[in-house]
């Protein structure tokens, strides 16, 4: 519970329109995977603006805000991009997990290839991109 005035502020994965990081690995997946071997709930509930800013009035927190921010994850491949959002994620990690070995082997490929657009050097220049969404606890 928190006091009045309190404030909160959470993160999530913007939409693959936003993302271009979990783009790549959905496209791929379509292509070399089976994208319901992950028996869930569909994503996005509150990957979107609109989305978090209506859970936030609905909890009656003020000085309601979001948007989206924006960074690059520097990988060297497609196959860093995949160990990555298993590290890092909670749904995109069980998609992955779910695939058959050569089935990950062709997404990795399809990756690298997909995003070699964005090579810098070294690495995979990748965009990814969150909703940062804050409020603050109204006085009851």
């Amino acid at each position: 519970m928190l006091k009045p005035g309190a404030r909160v502020a959470f993160t999530v994965w913007a939409t693959p329109e936003e993302n271009t990081a979990f783009s790549l690995v959905f496209d791929a997946v379509d292509r070399h995977g089976n994208r319901s071997a992950l028996k869930a709930p569909p994503p996005g509930a509150l990957n979107r603006i609109d989305q978090c800013l209506r859970v936030l009035e609905a909890a009656a927190f003020a000085d309601r805000s979001a948007e989206i921010v924006r960074s690059e994850w520097l990988l060297p491949s497609g196959r860093a991009l995949l160990a990555a959002l298993s590290a890092g994620t909670a749904r995109m990690a069980a998609l992955i997990a779910a695939q058959e070995p050569s089935a990950l082997a062709a997404i990795a490929r399809d990756i690298d290839s997909q995003a070699e657009r964005l090579r810098r050097d070294q690495n995979l220049a990748i965009p990814i991109a969150a909703v940062l969404a804050r409020g603050r606890k109204g006085v009851d």
